[in-house]
C-alpha cells in the first residue's frame, strides 16, 4: 500500500520547478546519445569476426549466404552491430564446428 503526499507551491515556483525538471529531462537525453551513436558504429570485417568469433572464411560465407547483411562504402565493407545481433539469433551454428550454442550478452 503506497502514500501519496501531494503539496502545493506558488504559481510561480511551480513554473520553475517544471523548467528545472524539463532541463533534467534534457540532460539524461543528452547523456544516452552517445551510447546510441556507439551501438551504431561500423565495424571492419575484422571486428565483426572477432565479434561472431569466427575466422574471416566463415564470415565470408555467412555474409555470401545471406546470413548476415553487410555495408558496402566505396571498395570497404562493413558490418553494423544490429546485423551482427541478428546473425547471432537466425544463424543455425550447427554447421560451423566452433559453435554448439551461442548466446549474445
Amino acid at each position: 500500500m503506497s502514500n501519496t503526499i501531494t503539496i502545493s507551491f506558488p504559481p510561480a515556483l511551480e513554473s520553475k520547478l517544471d523548467f528545472i525538471i524539463n532541463k533534467i529531462s534534457d540532460l539524461e537525453k543528452q547523456m544516452t546519445l552517445p551510447q546510441i551513436k556507439e551501438d551504431n558504429k561500423l565495424l571492419t570485417r575484422l571486428e565483426a569476426a572477432e565479434m561472431l568469433q569466427v575466422n574471416l572464411s566463415t564470415l565470408y560465407k555467412w555474409v555470401k549466404s545471406g546470413k548476415i547483411a553487410q555495408k558496402k562504402l566505396g571498395k570497404k565493407v562493413y558490418f553494423t552491430r544490429e546485423s551482427i545481433e541478428n546473425a547471432l539469433i537466425n544463424i543455425d551454428l550447427s554447421d560451423n564446428n566452433q559453435f554448439k550454442t551461442r548466446a549474445l550478452h
